[in-house]
């Protein structure tokens, strides 16, 4: 991945039912490509069956989006002890430990942050087009219920916080690293417009 020069274009809000704590890993290998892609997913594993085609789901395409009255969205973000992985999946994923007080606040829901990864190119596009990468922070509210923000990545003025990580990435897929002495706030991973789009997937 490239070191900075990238700026945060969009949100999306995305409640998603799936695991999404710290430690969530996959029993079963998948990929982008090939018989282990997306196209794929649903094939194989049975707990990967909402996967299949037709299915809400991410990635996806938004397009003819109608235009609503969502709830304010509003960050509760502080900055925290780095606490990075390279799952060889995302290549670089920030975890947060259940209390850690970051918080996605949606009407009058709260959500705590469980963790942030990044995909690249992004998994979602906006009529067509992809972005040159995606910024995943996924929440979960205490009943269990899980949402994802997405911010859509392109080439731009550099973003102290993306650089930051990709300073601090291990270099190889293994254990989650504490890094001493560093803090990172993902405050800095989101636009100053806070309008956005949303979706219900699996």
């Amino acid at each position: 991945m490239r070191k900075g020069w990238i700026t945060i274009a969009l949100l999306i809000v995305a409640a998603v039912l799936v695991a999404a704590g710290p430690g969530a890993q996959w029993k079963t290998k998948w990929s982008y490509e090939g018989t282990t892609g997306p196209e794929h997913w649903g094939d194989l594993d049975p707990e990967y069956a909402t996967c299949k085609a037709g299915r809400e789901q991410s990635p996806i395409d938004i397009r003819n989006a109608e235009k609503a009255e969502l709830p304010p969205i509003r960050f509760e973000y502080k900055s925290g002890p780095l606490k990075i992985i390279n799952n060889g999946y995302t290549a670089v994923r920030v975890n947060y430990a259940p209390g850690n007080g970051n918080f996605l606040i949606v009407g009058d829901q709260r959500y705590e942050l469980t963790q942030f990864h990044f995909h690249r190119p992004s998994e979602e596009y906006i009529h067509g087009k992809p972005y040159d990468m995606v910024a995943h922070l996924m929440h979960q509210s205490g009943d269990g219920k899980v949402v994802a923000v997405v911010g859509l990545l392109q080439d731009g003025r550099a973003n102290t916080t993306v650089q930051q990580l990709w300073e601090h990435m291990p270099k190889t897929p293994g254990k989650e690293e504490v890094i001493a002495g560093v803090e990172v706030n993902p405050t800095g991973l989101l636009p100053r417009d806070r309008s956005y789009y949303t979706y219900k997937g699996r």
